[in-house]
């Protein structure tokens, strides 16, 4: 496995293991922190996406896809874990998975 790989597939690792976690259910700083940490993270991933497999219209459905998955566990985990279905989250992270997409073919990477 080369490097890029191993970066992406750590970081997917990584996020993974943190939306499926039990959430701290403290106060948010402001109302969207929620989801721009969402956005944040998918942005990043599809950076990563980029660097590692180029960011194909197929790959791209794929981390939508995760994303709507993720919120879809989420509403099944149990209440203690303060984790629910988030229609919102579903677009801050198809948003930030989106926007490497159109940065790259602007720029021509």
């Amino acid at each position: 496995m080369n490097f890029r790989k191993a970066v992406f597939l750590l970081y997917f690792l990584f996020i993974s293991y943190l939306f499926f976690q039990p959430s701290t259910g403290g106060p948010n700083l402001f109302t969207y922190q929620d989801k721009i940490g969402h956005f944040s993270i998918f942005f990043v991933l599809g950076f990563l996406c980029h660097f590692t497999w180029g960011l194909k219209p197929k790959y791209l459905f794929l981390m939508i896809a995760y994303g709507v998955s993720v919120e879809i566990v989420q509403a099944l985990l149990p209440s203690s874990f303060h984790r629910s279905f988030e229609f919102l989250d579903i677009i801050a992270d198809s948003s930030g998975a989106i926007l490497p997409f159109f940065i790259f073919k602007k720029a021509s990477f």
